[in-house]
């Protein structure tokens, strides 16, 4: 069974729709070589625009075959998926958000939404962006023979927002690669590595993603410990207000900012901080969360949206309650009694969100169309 499977999100900077086809690749390589009956049915062709780069990272994986694309959506949701459909008699078509509005209709079509925030949460998002999710969104799902999302919050706000029925739309959860967070580079074999002790907070530098809520915590905290601050985020632009806070604090050493970094030291960043804090506003899913018990560090996150379903309820604070914040943040940097417990119970509720298992899952999706 030939799959066209959209990976354009590999060469575009790291949120989680990156995350999740880099995840899906490393899971479908994992599969490989433990179950090679179940992969090998199975052929991948992974538009991208380095396709040498990536042939050459998942070169254990021979049943895809990465090929280029147009960096222009319109090019390659106009023209190259559906010639590529064609010329190589995809059966499925798999890709994140958005369908191309013409296409075969012997391929089957699954759309991945993560989430649609945009139309719950339009205050977190730019008017421009708004108008055109909504927009090709809502076409591309009346397209999907089958929607997936990574939550059971995420399927609910989407049929409540679509009227999609059961039938149409299922939660596949997303999983992550245990072993790229259990091993990897030595800290300090990467450039600018952060110096030890610190806190470490992945993901968009937007008020979403709870920036305001993060420093304010971090500026408590300096009042009662030496630690710091590692911001990883690509290109963002936080608000003014943020930004002087964080410039502030970068030039008193307490804070540094990391962007475009490889998904090796990501998870030596991971491994090597002494907690994450992961306090959305509203969310999707939460990947962060799962890389921190991936890595066997503690976290401590809000329990919105799709959050509450991944993460222990140990780790959930109140964004109301700042002192209740600042003092288990403050036991979790010093209590080794109380890191060791949360990072076994984070190992148990970890292996529920294997890589390979979400794959299983998804090729056996590719079965049922």
């Amino acid at each position: 069974m030939n799959i066209l499977l959209d990976g354009h999100f590999l060469d575009k900077k790291k949120d989680g729709s990156r995350t999740f086809i880099y995840s899906y690749l490393e899971g479908l390589s994992l599969l490989a070589a433990s179950d090679p009956q179940l992969v090998n049915p199975f052929s991948f062709m992974v538009p991208v625009f380095r396709p040498e780069h990536w042939q050459k990272h998942f070169a254990m994986l021979e049943n895809a075959h990465f090929v280029s694309t147009f960096r222009k959506a319109i090019l390659r949701n106009y023209i190259d998926f559906p010639r590529r459909a064609k010329k190589n008699s995809a059966a499925v078509l798999q890709s994140i958000y958005y369908l191309p509005f013409y296409f075969p209709k012997a391929v089957k079509k699954i759309l991945i939404i993560h989430d649609v925030l945009p139309f719950t949460h339009p205050q977190y998002f730019p008017k421009i962006f708004r108008f055109k999710f909504k927009k090709l969104v809502h076409l591309s799902q009346s397209k999907a023979d089958c929607i997936v999302c990574g939550s059971n919050f995420s399927k609910q706000a989407i049929q409540n927002v679509f009227h999609i029925d059961d039938q149409r739309i299922r939660v596949i959860p997303y999983g992550i690669n245990l072993d790229r967070f259990a091993a990897g580079p030595d800290a300090g074999t990467i450039p600018d590595f952060p110096v030890s002790p610190f806190i470490l907070v992945v993901g968009r530098l937007d008020p979403r993603k709870g920036l305001r809520l993060v420093l304010d915590l971090f500026n408590k905290l300096l009042l009662e410990t030496d630690i710091r601050l590692v911001l990883v985020g690509d290109n963002d632009v936080p608000p003014a207000a943020e930004m002087k806070d964080i410039v502030a604090l970068q030039a008193s050493g307490r804070l540094q900012w990391l962007q475009n970094i490889s998904d090796e030291a990501l998870s030596s960043l991971y491994r090597h901080a002494r907690l994450l804090l992961f306090l959305p506003a509203v969310e999707g899913f939460g990947l962060p969360v799962l890389e921190a018990m991936a890595a066997g560090i503690p976290y401590l996150t809000i329990p919105n949206g799709g959050v509450k379903e991944i993460s222990i309820a140990e780790a959930w604070v109140d964004a109301q309650n700042p002192e209740q914040m600042v003092q288990l943040a403050a036991q979790l940097l010093h209590d080794e009694n109380k890191r060791k417990w949360f990072v076994q119970k984070g190992d148990a509720q970890i292996q529920k969100f294997r890589c390979e298992d979400m794959v299983r899952q998804y090729l056996h999706l590719y079965q049922e169309c």
